[in-house]
């Protein structure tokens, strides 16, 4: 069985995505579980939104290139995901917001 940590890599590692343990322990804190807990289905709206949370700072990083090796992610991939996460927990997609209409007709 898996730990939450474990999970949490397993998931981010499909779109090339590696964390430091400190960093992603410390989002798993943030959203009060513990990083070495197996992994359950109890957990698991809590889990993905950990993964939510760190992935609008992810998107950020600029890509690296240095002598023939690179590091790049698949943003469009990775933004599609975070969409995913945002309409399963009913949470703010904060990469994608809607436009909103206001009235402006105080101003005639």
């Amino acid at each position: 069985m898996a730990t939450i940590r474990e999970f949490i890599q397993a998931k981010l590692s499909r779109y090339n995505i590696d964390l430091t343990e400190a960093e992603l322990d410390a989002a798993i804190i943030d959203q009060g579980l513990t990083p070495a807990d197996q992994y359950a289905s109890s957990a698991s709206k809590s889990t993905l939104k950990v993964i939510a949370s760190v992935i609008p700072e992810l998107l950020l990083a600029p890509d690296i290139t240095e002598g023939g090796y690179s590091i790049k992610y698949d943003k469009g991939a990775v933004t599609s995901y975070y969409r995913l996460l945002c309409a399963q927990l009913g949470i703010d997609d904060n990469l994608n917001p809607q436009p909103k209409i206001r009235s402006k007709s105080s101003l005639w």
